[in-house]
């Protein structure tokens, strides 16, 4: 399913921040993704994401999302963790996909 919003880059580790495409961080905007974010138990992670908002009949509403009138309504759509504790997720394999996967270390 395709949802119509902002592609976003959600960094936690001594903060939380989300990162644009263009680079600018709209963390202030979404206070309710920061909130979810600082109350995962994972302490660092990076996820490739989309902020939505979906209208009353579960459809994304991209001009809703883009009239700001709803920043406190904003949802986060994750694709990919891109990292976690520490760890570069981006060169598992696609077979681990849907598995619990421990990246080596070393």
């Amino acid at each position: 399913m395709k949802y119509d919003g902002y592609r976003l880059r959600l960094e936690r580790g001594d903060r939380v921040r989300l990162i644009t495409r263009g680079g600018y961080n709209r963390a202030n905007r979404y206070p309710w993704i920061v909130e979810s974010a600082l109350r995962n138990r994972q302490e660092r992670f990076v996820i490739d994401c989309k902020a939505v908002v979906l209208g009353v009949d579960g459809v994304a509403d991209f001009n809703a999302l883009h009239s700001r009138q709803h920043d406190g309504e904003v949802q986060l759509y994750a694709f990919d963790v891109l990292a976690l504790d520490g760890d570069d997720l981006r060169k598992l394999p696609l077979s681990t996909q849907g598995q619990p996967c421990s990246p080596a270390r070393g």
